[in-house]
């Protein structure tokens, strides 16, 4: 049966998609698009949280892999078999060059049989699916623009069957939590690099789920997994400067814009990640994001914003709510916040903001990002 979806997508990626979906089914490896990626592609954009594709993979002989790898190859297509936490997964990547790579790319999560279920690790976690939602018998091919995907016949009914384990990716579960003696770590890790921040003369604020329990709980999140600082954007000197300081002491990941299509490109850097070391070739899961802020004006509205950009997003607040910065005690120690502190976190979090939620994500709930 095939169905048609008012769609409205990315044309690289829907026809990278169909390709990797017709070499699959060549290597008779059964599948269906999976994750956040089928919840966009029942909603209308398959892209719509992530350029980063899932697809689910089962019932299959590892040895078809071979095969799939040659029909993605003359694709220029290129699969590599990765590991994350001892479970297996094969990402895919367009390579349109030998030295060139797309932004985009492609995830195949292998499911194993258990029980009378398919189970697959994402986001940390085992997922399950009852084998015969998977059963050839109910999978059904959908034709978007010409291209021609695989999803379970009865797509709103596994979407809602499913709607936690299709979330599994976007709602993950971390390995540090800000409780018992990480919160202690924590609380110095955030200390000793506003100290820095303020040795540089940056002009900073606490950010994100750090503001959020500082004003709301007057502590850290015990759920949170990291800190959340942001910065006004001077001059790429004192940014580099910045690095240089925190280097120091910390390992630190200086990021710049991603170079994906519409996604602004504000500056020489879009964040700082800063983890303690444990010694001289490894640190911690501790982090500490520095987010950058640029004061631009938006060019459909004219609007004096700062933006910035968060998981290959654009993202912003009216000037007016960082134009001026407060105080608040955190910790027995005073940190710089938006001067306009209930309405940012309103901007961000939306009018519930008082009320704790253990399950948020970026991508789908900060509404700080601009919606297309």
């Amino acid at each position: 049966m095939i169905s048609q979806y008012n769609y409205n997508d990315n044309s690289m990626i829907n026809n990278n998609l169909s390709i990797i979906c017709q070499c699959l089914s060549s290597a008779k490896i059964p599948h269906i698009i999976g994750g956040s990626s089928y919840i966009g592609l029942t909603t209308g954009k398959l892209n719509k949280y992530t350029n980063n594709v899932t697809l689910y993979i089962f019932n299959y002989n590892p040895f078809n892999i071979i095969p799939l790898f040659f029909s993605l190859l003359k694709e220029r297509i290129l699969l590599k078999p990765k590991l994350k936490i001892g479970h297996l997964r094969f990402k895919l990547r367009k390579k349109d060059s030998l030295f060139s790579k797309n932004f985009e790319y492609y995830t195949l999560f292998p499911g194993k049989i258990e029980n009378n279920n398919y189970k697959f690790f994402i986001g940390g976690r085992n997922i399950y699916f009852n084998i015969e939602d998977l059963n050839e018998n109910n999978i059904s091919k959908v034709e978007i623009n010409n291209h021609t995907y695989s999803l379970p016949c009865n797509y709103t009914e596994f979407k809602a069957k499913y709607s936690a384990n299709l979330y599994s990716e976007i709602y993950p579960c971390f390995s540090v939590s800000l409780e018992n003696e990480t919160e202690i770590h924590a609380i110095k890790l955030l200390e000793e690099v506003v100290s820095k921040l303020e040795e540089c003369g940056c002009k900073y604020w606490l950010d994100g789920g750090t503001l959020l329990g500082a004003v709301r709980d007057k502590k850290l999140i015990p759920w949170d997994h990291d800190l959340d600082v942001g910065i006004k954007y001077e001059s790429d000197d004192i940014l580099d400067k910045l690095i240089l300081q925190l280097r120091k002491k910390y390992y630190i990941r200086a990021l710049p814009f991603s170079s994906e299509k519409n996604i602004w490109r504000l500056g020489k850097y879009r964040i700082i990640k800063v983890y303690p070391r444990k010694n001289l070739f490894f640190y911690t899961k501790l982090c500490l994001d520095i987010f950058i802020f640029y004061r631009e004006v938006l060019s459909t509205t004219n609007q004096l914003v700062y933006k910035y950009s968060v998981f290959n997003k654009n993202a912003y607040y009216d000037h007016n709510l960082l134009d001026e910065l407060s105080n608040i005690s955190f910790y027995g120690r005073n940190y710089s916040i938006p001067g306009k502190t209930n309405d940012y976190l309103e901007a961000k979090y939306g009018k519930d903001w008082k009320i704790p939620k253990k399950k948020w994500n970026v991508v789908v709930d900060d509404k700080s990002i601009e919606r297309t």
